[in-house]
């Protein structure tokens, strides 16, 4: 199983720059956002 990294605050800066970070290495990630829009924009890149 692939290791998971949780990344909260995911913005449009450090948050969502980390989360494509891990993804690239080939964790699981779990992104937490106040605001979805955020987390959409972000999971589709």
């Amino acid at each position: 199983m692939k290791p998971l990294a949780i990344v909260t605050g995911v913005g449009p800066g450090t948050g969502s720059s980390l989360a494509r970070k891990f993804a690239a290495e080939g964790y699981r990630v779990a992104m937490l956002e106040h605001f979805t829009i955020s987390l959409h924009r972000i999971q589709r890149r």
